[in-house]
């Protein structure tokens, strides 16, 4: 799935307005317990994208392997 702004977003809001009215000495906390975990939640809905032709070794008894080599994936 996409990173979305907009979901990144309403999620703060959300956040915000809860915590709004809130106890300030327990205010500080929540907002960062809760905006950890909105920026958690984004970065692992987070589709990763790796370009293909990535150099693999394969062990051909188990059909398992490694990449050989660096890339660079795009994060959408």
């Amino acid at each position: 799935m996409p990173v979305i702004k907009t979901t990144i977003q309403a999620a703060i809001k959300s956040m915000l307005e809860e915590l709004k009215d809130g106890d300030p000495e327990e205010t500080i906390d929540n907002f960062a317990d809760e905006l950890s975990t909105v920026i958690t939640d984004a970065i692992l809905s987070a589709t990763i994208t790796v370009p293909a032709a990535i150099p693999v070794q394969v062990v051909p008894v188990t059909g398992t392997g490694a990449t050989t080599a660096p890339t660079i994936a795009t994060i959408a």
